[in-house]
């Protein structure tokens, strides 16, 4: 196997991760403890937004490690 593989990392090191990358915009996606989808963005742009969200799926169908942290 030669693929990418990434392993499970707690949230709050992701977090502090995030911090770190200097983003000026950021787009929040995850799973309450109550199972349920929770959401939460930095920034109103909708078309934005969802550009950001299928560039992610995009780079994760097709391991594109450069983008992938």
């Amino acid at each position: 196997f030669t693929g990418t593989t990434t392993v499970d990392e707690p949230v709050e090191q992701v977090l502090e991760k995030a911090k770190a990358w200097g983003m000026k915009r950021v787009v929040i996606v995850g799973e309450g403890e109550d199972g349920n989808l929770v959401w939460g963005f930095s920034f109103s742009d909708a078309e934005t937004i969802n550009w950001l969200l299928d560039l992610a799926k995009y780079d994760l169908i097709h391991r594109q490690p450069t983008r992938m942290y």
